[in-house]
């Protein structure tokens, strides 16, 4: 997932104000990339910090695998940017959908 990412927003990765860095947290707050412990199937927390948007999206129902989105304090996200949130969006939906359902 990162690697896809990363090749799609070489420009300033992993800067949260200049480019894209994304978090993905698992239900017992390890963090994807920092620990051989992180469970992907079991992805709790995901943020989104692409120029001076942030989104979360926070996992709300395990049984169901429903999930919320909220925007930073401002809950302002640039148009211009919109349609790239999109798209990250559904590429880190389709490798949790991956990781959970082996789809």
């Amino acid at each position: 997932m990162m690697n896809e990412l990363r090749t799609l927003f070489p420009l300033n990765f992993g800067d949260r104000n200049k480019g894209l860095e994304v978090v993905i947290l698992d239900h017992n707050g390890y963090k994807y990339g920092d620990t051989r412990l992180f469970v992907e199937a079991l992805v709790s927390e995901v943020r989104i910090y692409y120029k001076s948007s942030h989104i979360y999206i926070n996992k709300i129902n395990y049984e169901r695998n429903w999930f919320e989105l909220e925007t930073d304090e401002s809950g302002a996200v640039d148009l211009e940017d919109i349609e790239t949130i999109g798209r990250i969006i559904r590429i880190i939906g389709r490798h949790l959908n991956e990781a959970v359902y082996g789809i």
